[in-house]
């Protein structure tokens, strides 16, 4: 009886080391404000990455695709419950994550004879203005951190799930250092975006290398850029707070997405 909580706990360290493997090479999923709203963005071999869940709610996610596919099920299901129950000003992305989706991910990681989620999630929710919206990254676990929840008209408005922590920290770095506006025209957002997703996305690759300088120039992620595009698609989603219909959910045409990256400079 007394070895029981250690085994538990040993148990816990085992599945956090195991899904943390799992997930090193993911690549990375990115929204920012901008200008029009709010930017999704992420780069993929073959698998959609970017999902609109509710009218103001977009989702990403980097892990396992089942273990995506059912969250993503959940969080639509949930949505349009609650939706049809109150109403859709009542669907809200503090309401999803508190309540469902970091409980589900919570008692999946603790329940150590069953299936963790292999996963780390992203959300993104439109406000009526700038101030008011939200973003919001899950892990695995079911810990979650809300990010530009403040009526600061000067807070950078962004979220990153990377394949790693350090992966993460590079990323918040890269923004808080390299973007000086809140408000982004679309095709900022999208090269800035995807430089970001790059550093993210190499960091894992060059632990060693990133770790010790503190950030990359601009010209070695632009020439990793590059080569990451010859075998990557690139998705790119807008929640547009000018959509004249009740979703402001957008998916931007790869072409234009591509243009916008690649005349860079």
């Amino acid at each position: 009886m007394i070895e029981e909580p250690h085994r538990w706990l040993q148990a816990i360290n085992n599945r956090r080391e195991y899904i943390e493997d799992q997930l090193k090479e993911g690549s990375p999923a990115i929204s920012i404000g901008c200008e029009d709203g709010i930017l999704m963005l992420s780069l993929g071999l073959d698998h959609q990455k970017i999902f609109e869940i509710y009218d103001r709610i977009g989702f990403s996610a980097i892990g396992h695709p089942a273990d995506i596919e059912k969250l993503r099920s959940l969080a639509i299901d949930i949505s349009h419950y609650e939706g049809f129950q109150r109403s859709a000003e009542d669907v809200s992305l503090r309401r999803l994550v508190n309540f469902s989706i970091s409980t589900a991910l919570k008692n999946a990681f603790e329940q150590v004879y069953g299936s963790p989620f292999i996963v780390k999630l992203l959300f993104a929710e439109l406000g009526r203005t700038p101030e008011h919206d939200q973003m919001c990254s899950i892990n695995y676990d079911g810990s979650f951190n809300r990010h530009a929840d403040s009526l600061d008209h000067n807070t950078h408005r962004f979220t990153t799930v990377g394949g790693t922590k350090l992966s993460e920290t590079k990323m918040r770095t890269y923004f808080e250092r390299e973007i000086k506006r809140t408000d982004l025209p679309l095709n900022d957002a999208i090269q800035r975006s995807a430089l970001c997703w790059q550093l993210g996305f190499s960091t894992p690759a060059h632990p060693d290398k990133f770790e010790r300088d503190s950030l990359p120039s601009q010209a070695e992620l632009k020439k990793l850029l590059r080569e990451s595009l010859k075998n990557r698609r690139v998705e790119a989603a807008l929640l547009n707070r000018n959509s004249s219909s009740a979703s402001c959910f957008q998916r931007l045409d790869e072409k234009a997405v591509q243009r916008a990256i690649k005349n860079l400079e």
